[in-house]
């Protein structure tokens, strides 16, 4: 008897099928496009105040770029190095999970120390305005 696949050959090959080097790029441009607008996004709305895609962009910029290296390098160290199986037996894939998601919940707030840093103020300024026009009421 002969075994019938039942996977895709697109599944099979790990993207589109012909596509070779180029959907593997294609992938990650994508994924770095999406990984951009996902902190630009947080950045954007996630102030009581709404603030400018102008000012959210460079520490969305700085997140995205660090984020990806960041995971590569976690998963080639849980890959290689790491003895989580050892140490948690069954629970090593939650605990690797919550250490790559600090790893991250670190980036996006040094993204966000970096807005800070480069349009500082902005509360303060809108403070003053306030008053500057209550003062002259």
């Amino acid at each position: 008897m002969r075994a019938v696949n039942l996977i895709p050959a697109e599944q099979r090959s790990g993207g589109v099928v012909g596509a070779g080097r180029s959907g593997g790029v294609a992938y990650a441009v994508l994924g770095a496009l999406c990984g951009l607008a996902l902190m630009a996004l947080m950045y954007h709305h996630g102030m009581p105040k709404t603030q400018s895609w102008r000012r959210v962009l460079p520490g969305a910029v700085m997140a995205g770029v660090l984020w990806f290296p960041a995971t590569l390098l976690f998963g080639w160290y849980v890959k290689d190095y790491a003895t989580y199986s050892v140490v948690y037996g069954s629970l090593s894939a939650a605990i690797a999970l919550l250490v790559w998601l600090y790893i991250v919940s670190v980036i996006v707030l040094l993204g966000a120390e970096l807005n800070a840093q480069v349009y500082p103020k902005i509360v303060e300024s809108h403070r003053k305005e306030k008053a500057s026009q209550s003062s002259n009421e």
